[in-house]
């Protein structure tokens, strides 16, 4: 696939979909517009831009099979090397004015460490709920 062939599936049941060459763009004469499918879905090596090429090259190649019923889907798999440790600040008020009005307020905080150092999820959440019966 990293070199432009797509013509085929070693999944069975799946069918990969036509690629059609942007090159031959026609307008047809009810105005609709239609291309010519590369052949055997294979796009020439000549007409893969070589940026595009240097960036794929940063991709890492799969290393697991794809999921069941997909086409090179959830294909690779990479283990954090750092544990993933989550510090969670949660709070609640209630407070009661009376037997009819009460009021309750709620709010998290979130702070995530990874691999680069510590940063405060944009988690941060305050709930004020005044209810007045009667």
């Amino acid at each position: 696939m990293r070199s432009g062939d797509l013509s085929g599936s070693d999944v069975s049941g799946i069918t990969l979909p036509v690629i059609y060459d942007p090159a031959t763009t026609i307008k047809n004469p009810d105005g609709s517009y239609s291309r010519t499918p590369f052949p055997n879905n294979k796009i020439p090596t000549n007409r893969i831009d070589p940026a595009a090429l240097k960036v794929l090259s940063y991709y890492p190649e799969p290393n697991h099979g794809p999921s069941s019923g997909t086409y090179n889907s959830n294909n690779y798999y990479y283990n954090m090397p750092i544990p993933v440790d989550t510090t969670t600040y949660t709070a609640k008020v209630d407070y009661n004015f009376g037997p009819s009005n009460r009021i309750s307020a709620s709010s998290m905080h979130v702070i995530q460490p990874g691999p680069w150092g510590s940063w405060d999820a944009p988690i941060d959440n305050t709930l004020a709920c005044i209810i007045h019966e009667g």
